[in-house]
């Protein structure tokens, strides 16, 4: 119940997620220019998103 809560209360939380993990994937095949376009957009949609700063930052 606790993450159907989190989705309902931040309705973005899934697609920032998908954005970060899909930039942690292309940094890891080292498609880093599309990495950092990822954790930009998981970025713009959570402000607050701290491992999509680092992980961008790393990138």
């Amino acid at each position: 119940m606790l993450i159907g809560f989190s989705i309902w209360k931040r309705p973005n939380l899934l697609v920032e997620k998908y954005y970060y993990y899909s930039g942690y994937f292309k940094q890891r095949g080292k498609k880093l220019t599309d990495a950092i376009e990822d954790y930009d957009k998981a970025i713009q949609l959570n402000k607050n998103y701290q491992t999509a700063y680092i992980s961008r930052g790393s990138a």
